[in-house]
């Protein structure tokens, strides 16, 4: 065997069959490569594929409650004085709760040009919420007060309307931003 390997050594036999093997490792190789980083590449696109129908299923629940919320605040800052306030005071804080409820289940899955905006509407609307039940407690301790006393806590009440009425000019712009932010991102 070793005098037929010198034999083809010398007629070049040697480096042609080398060469050959290479070749054939080579492509085989390569082969290999590609199929691996194919499938590397078809996870990556289910995986992005994935993600991306998690964050629009959230996009869709939370512009309902964003928009629910937003319709709720607007018409209780609009007209505080109306005498369904208390009534309409409860629906606030039920839209409130369901979309906090969206917004910390549906957080990880939100892109942070959406989340920062929706969590300021939060503060904001939460500062509405505390002061309703502020509100609340100033009309059940003016009915029980005196002269005096009522007028202290109608202004105190009247005050809450005027921080009520920023915040909401506040929220307003921010639903915007984030409306803007969630369309921007599903056509994205």
């Amino acid at each position: 065997m070793a005098v037929c390997l010198l034999a083809m050594e010398d007629t070049g036999l040697v480096s042609v069959l080398a060469s050959g093997m290479s070749g054939v490792l080579g492509v085989l190789l390569g082969s290999l490569i590609m199929a691996i980083t194919g499938r590397r590449a078809q996870k990556r696109e289910f995986d992005h594929r994935l993600r991306m129908e998690k964050e629009y299923s959230v996009y869709t629940h939370l512009w309902d409650a964003l928009f629910e919320l937003r319709r709720a605040l607007g018409q209780l800052v609009e007209d505080p004085g109306n005498t369904a306030a208390a009534n309409h005071g409860a629906q606030v804080i039920e839209h409130f709760n369901v979309f906090q409820g969206f917004v910390r289940k549906g957080e990880p899955f939100m892109h942070e040009s959406i989340y920062a905006p929706v969590r300021d509407i939060s503060g904001k609307a939460r500062l509405i919420v505390f002061n309703i039940g502020k509100q609340e407690d100033f009309q059940e301790r003016q009915s029980h007060a005196t002269p005096m006393e009522s007028d202290r806590y109608a202004s105190k009440s009247s005050a809450l309307d005027d921080e009520n009425a920023g915040a909401f000019i506040k929220v307003d712009e921010l639903y915007d931003v984030a409306c803007k932010a969630i369309r921007t991102r599903i056509t994205a």
